[in-house]
């Protein structure tokens, strides 16, 4: 039997919760976008709008978003209440989260990037792999983001005790 504070049981998010960390989200996800407004732009002016999907930054940011991803599950995990009881089943869910994302969107994206900026000319399926991976972590990034944002708002407001 061990001595630990009981955690409480927590109810269920609101909307409006949902929609308030997602709006903490909405600024770093803003700043991802940006430098894609830019390349647009240039590209249209440059009168090369065709190319705007083939550009290698797709992929660069897949990777960068992926790793931002990483950061962000390890940090709930690290807010996160865990009885004794549970850490060892939850270790190995979260390792099992952590090597799936560096398996299928981290590796793949650099390898991905690698191909972009090797090729002359990439393939029509490699510039549709590049923005698929991108759109996958973008999307992967803001679910972990407001895990991240739920579980650091819930330790502010004590509701859970930290282990």
């Amino acid at each position: 039997m061990t001595s630990e504070t009981p955690i409480k049981s927590e109810s269920p998010l609101s909307t409006d919760d949902v929609k308030g960390y997602l709006l903490n989200t909405l600024p770093d996800l803003m700043f991802v976008l940006l430098p894609f407004i830019v390349i647009i732009l240039v590209q249209i002016v440059k009168g090369t709008a065709s190319q705007i999907l083939s550009v290698t930054e797709w992929a660069f940011a897949a990777a960068i978003l992926t790793g931002q991803t990483i950061v962000k599950v390890t940090a709930a995990v690290i807010d996160a209440p865990v009885s004794q009881d549970n850490r060892k089943k939850e270790s190995r869910q979260v390792a099992f989260i952590l090597a799936a994302i560096i398996v299928m969107l981290l590796v793949p994206s650099l390898i991905v990037l690698s191909l972009m900026l090797y090729l002359d000319t990439p393939s029509p399926l490699l510039v549709a792999a590049q923005i698929f991976l991108f759109v996958l972590a973008l999307l992967l990034y803001t679910v972990f983001s407001v895990v991240s944002l739920t579980v650091l708002d819930k330790r502010i407001n004590n509701q859970i005790p930290k282990s």
